[in-house]
């Protein structure tokens, strides 16, 4: 028996083990980290919960934009850009101030030399679980924008707001 027993612990010690996938980050730093980590390359890119509120912007713009267009979201909203190489990130985050159930995280990166920074605001859903509720791209050079509103209203910057009062 006792032989039997060193047989089987010999095999078991010999038969490799099924990877496992790492868990899925639940923090809104965790998952801005992996994000960003799969925008350098290096791994696959998490899934990134969204509030109620801003899939309902999402599936907002699908409905009204024309199939074949391109829509009003014409970029990739995680690096403020059409392409992307992405180094030198840097994550902080602080909570909301009386609202424990809601974060800021910033996410300081370059894009080809371009030093940008995006804005994430989180907040719990009615089951405690971190969602993304809207971003906010602050450019040093530029009118930066918000995601609810570009999905909803195609732009937010007021350089293109004066231009558009113009045009009308």
């Amino acid at each position: 028996m006792i032989r039997l027993s060193a047989i089987a612990a010999s095999v078991l010690m010999l038969t490799p083990l099924p990877a496992f996938a790492a868990p899925a980050p639940t923090t809104p730093e965790a998952i801005m980290a992996a994000a960003y980590k799969a925008l350098e390359g290096d791994v696959e890119a998490p899934f990134i919960p969204f509030s109620a509120r801003l899939k309902a912007l999402f599936a907002l713009e699908k409905r009204e934009v024309p199939e074949g267009d391109l829509g009003r979201l014409d970029f990739d909203w995680l690096v403020d850009g059409q392409d992307s190489k992405i180094t030198a990130t840097k994550i902080t985050s602080r909570t909301v101030e009386f609202a424990p159930n809601r974060k800021i995280v910033v996410v300081r990166f370059r894009n080809f030399d371009k030093a940008l920074e995006n804005h994430f605001f989180w907040e719990k859903d009615a089951k405690g679980k971190w969602v993304l509720d809207d971003v906010r791209s602050i450019e040093p050079d530029g009118p930066g924008f918000t995601l609810s509103l570009v999905l909803k209203y195609g732009w937010d910057g007021a350089e293109e707001m004066l231009e558009g009062a113009k045009a009308d």
